[in-house]
């Protein structure tokens, strides 16, 4: 983080005018954002007001208000959005939202919209145990008002291999109710949030 004018408001806190924030270690980053009204707690979290995504130096997104956690710990709260064109789709707005149930849960729903075919829904929820067994789920909706018809796509994985008991197995569920799902969506549906973090 580097600015204009940086002025220490706290122990941890600091508020920077005309920021430059990166996690590129090169001279001269490949990317940063740029912002005004940077407020910062290290170790915590960077909010910032009027901030535009700069790729070589050059703006090439703008938001009017931008926060981002500043530590390793998973938080509960909005992940970056993705925003897209599909031709045969329109407009594609995927919203995901991350819930650190506990150190070894979490979650992630996520709004999927095209401007030409509807509106999706998805979560996926991820454990692991302290018997090592773990697991991670997914389904996803979508009603497509072109063809339309609902699709669903159900997925699963479990695992009990190393808990040291007497049963232990592996499991691998796929179901989509039409074949026609993974031709039409397959290559725009992601979950992006981190795994479950194994507890201590």
């Amino acid at each position: 983080i580097t600015g204009y004018e940086i002025e220490k408001k706290g122990e941890k806190e600091y508020a920077v005018n005309k920021a430059s924030f990166t996690t590129c270690d090169s001279p001269v980053p490949e990317w940063c954002f740029k912002g005004n009204a940077v407020d910062v707690v290290i170790g915590d979290r960077l909010k910032a007001k009027d901030v535009t995504f700069n790729i070589r130096n050059q703006p090439v997104l703008y938001s009017p208000y931008f926060t981002a956690a500043l530590d390793r710990e998973r938080k509960t709260g909005f992940l970056f959005p993705s925003i897209g064109y599909v031709e045969s789709k329109g407009i594609h707005y995927q919203q995901p939202f991350f819930w650190a149930i506990s150190e070894n849960r979490d979650a992630t729903f996520m709004l999927d919209i095209y401007g030409l075919r509807g509106i999706g829904e998805g979560v996926e929820y991820r454990h692991i145990e302290r018997d090592g067994s773990k697991g991670n789920y997914w389904l996803y909706h979508i009603r497509d008002e072109k063809l339309d018809r609902d699709f669903w796509d159900l997925r699963g994985i479990y695992e009990n291999r190393d808990s040291g008991s007497n049963l232990s197995g592996y499991l691998n569920l796929n179901y989509i109710n039409s074949r026609v799902f993974y031709d039409e969506y397959s290559t725009y549906i992601s979950c992006k949030a981190k795994g479950a973090i194994d507890p201590a």
